[in-house]
């Protein structure tokens, strides 16, 4: 729903969307989130401020997951 547009108006955009988390376990068990921030895409794409927060749900996601 909100990555169509951005996709539309920033055609490379589609090579990071949708947007993906990666959680993984280190060898010492230790317990990382991983993914693009949104203000990387903003910088890689030029994105507007106003596109931008729209990514910002990865962000979000990634607080539920850690409190979780």
């Amino acid at each position: 729903k909100g990555g169509t547009p951005l996709m539309r108006a920033h055609p490379l955009l589609a090579l990071d969307l949708p947007l993906k988390l990666l959680i993984w376990e280190s060898d010492d068990h230790d317990v990382f989130v991983s993914y693009n921030a949104p203000r990387y895409l903003a910088d890689r794409y030029r994105l507007s401020r106003r596109e931008a927060d729209a990514l910002g749900v990865v962000e979000a996601i990634t607080q539920s997951v850690v409190s979780a």
